[in-house]
């Protein structure tokens, strides 16, 4: 009979990608290593073969959502077009047009955890950074493209949490809402 390490279902990956499902749908506390092993078809003993603690598994979790949520989002953007606005739409579009997941905001409560709020700074100035510099790509002074840059990442955790206190408040229809990315691109650039 193979090892945990080499049945399937059962690595080092497979813990880390339930856990990272688990916190974008249901927040940090829904991290847990009892769930997550039934989800799995596991044993504590396999999760215990690949992880010291529930901190290891969660802290990759963490990791995870940072790659995948910001780090890959940034990459896709970049690939979309050279000019600046194009891809500032291309982030507008992406961003309002995928399915609210809660965990997300459930970070954002929970930022008394040292491992959360380390990775919630990293985030937060990556997404800024990345914002400020398309618009300074656009012509903006790096000064007027962080506030602008901090105003759009402020208006995109709004949003999430719309979604989550108010979704009937949201744009109903795709057409509303690529008026509403069309207006925040004004709001963003400037008319024009």
């Amino acid at each position: 009979m193979p090892s945990n390490k080499e049945r399937p279902g059962l690595t080092r990956e497979a813990w880390i990608t339930a856990a990272f499902e688990v916190l974008m749908k249901s927040g940090p506390r829904a991290v847990a290593v009892e769930p997550l092993a039934r989800v799995l078809g596991a044993t504590k003993g396999s999760f215990y073969w690949h992880f010291d603690n529930r901190e290891e598994l969660f802290r990759c979790a963490l990791e995870r959502w940072e790659e995948a949520n910001t780090a890959e989002v940034i990459a896709l953007i970049d690939r979309a077009d050279d000019d600046p606005r194009v891809r500032a739409r291309a982030l507008i579009d992406l961003v309002t047009g995928s399915d609210f997941r809660r965990g997300e905001l459930d970070m954002l409560v929970a930022a008394d955890n040292p491992d959360i709020a380390t990775a919630l700074k990293r985030v937060t100035e990556a997404r800024i950074d990345y914002v400020k510099r398309l618009l300074v790509a656009a012509g903006f002074t790096d000064d007027v493209a962080r506030r602008r840059a901090f105003l759009a990442y402020s208006s995109y955790l709004g949003r999430m949490q719309l979604s989550y206190s108010v979704p009937e408040t949201l744009p109903a229809t795709s057409e509303e809402l690529q008026l509403l990315a069309d207006e925040f691109m004004v709001v963003l650039f400037g008319p024009g």
